[in-house]
């Protein structure tokens, strides 16, 4: 059952710096799909397990979808998927492009599917910049997830690490090279 208590994304970032940041991507929709070996999500580590553990033509959700290059390949090889985005303009601007293809305005806090529509949520690097925490998006993911449904979801966890290490590699190297 569908809660009723209406969320919002907590302080920034807003639909604004999100609109300004998708407008202002150095990559084009097709290089984030397979012309970039840095960034094409063919080339993700993702994608190899979505394959093997989705099966074709499961309903996907993907959560704060940005320019959304997942829901556009991710069609093309055999899953119903939407994608949804905090960033009207954003959507509006994939609507015009992608006309086929389903985009939505929404946001992850308070989404307007009932519970267990989907076979598999994808959340990439969504998560983290929601300031009190990621589990009210967690939950809603969970509400919308059908049993043994399948949540993909990535933060950036190794810049993280690098915060933690780097000082640690720094004083490594002084030491090795200065001596105790």
């Amino acid at each position: 059952m569908r809660r009723e208590r209406k969320r919002v994304l907590p302080n920034e970032p807003s639909e604004k710096y999100w609109s300004e940041a998708w407008e202002k991507s150095e990559y084009t929709i097709e290089e984030k799909i397979d012309k970039d070996r840095w960034h094409g999500l063919v080339y993700s580590k993702q994608l190899p397990y979505i394959l093997k553990l989705t099966p074709k033509g499961s309903k996907i959700f993907e959560a704060g979808c940005g320019l959304d290059q997942w829901v556009i390949y991710l069609r093309s090889v055999g899953y119903d998927i939407t994608g949804v985005d905090y960033s009207e303009k954003t959507i509006a601007r994939l609507r015009e492009i992608y006309p086929q293809e389903k985009f939505e305005v929404g946001n992850i806090l308070d989404l307007k599917y009932s519970d267990q529509t989907f076979d598999a949520v994808l959340s990439w690097g969504v998560v983290e910049h929601i300031r009190e925490g990621p589990q009210e998006a967690l939950r809603e993911s969970y509400r919308i997830l059908r049993k043994n449904g399948m949540l993909y979801i990535t933060v950036p966890a190794h810049r993280m690490l690098q915060t933690f290490l780097c000082p640690l590699v720094g004083i490594k190297r002084f030491l090795r090279k200065n001596g105790p």
